[in-house]
């Protein structure tokens, strides 16, 4: 599985201090998934207390590439799944 991150991702990665490899284990071994039908797949975990949000895309080309949209802690006060 290779994921290509968006530079929204990237943005919230860095301001929570998410490291790639933890998208990797969160997507690997996820507490829920969600497959909506416009092909994003939303992936919840946990990592060091707290819980965050992986939403991705996957190639239509190659399953095993997808894009990555956002990284979310949804600890913080804003969050909310819609």
């Amino acid at each position: 599985m290779e994921f290509e991150f968006g530079p929204h991702a990237r943005l919230r990665m860095r301001r929570r201090q998410i490291p790639e490899d933890v998208v990797y284990a969160i997507v690997g071994d996820c507490d829920e998934r969600i497959d909506r039908r416009d092909g994003v797949t939303e992936y919840f975990g946990s990592w060091e207390g707290r819980d965050l949000f992986i939403a991705l895309r996957w190639h239509d080309y190659d399953e095993t590439v997808a894009r990555v949209l956002t990284v979310v802690d949804t600890n913080t006060r804003r969050w909310r799944h819609r």
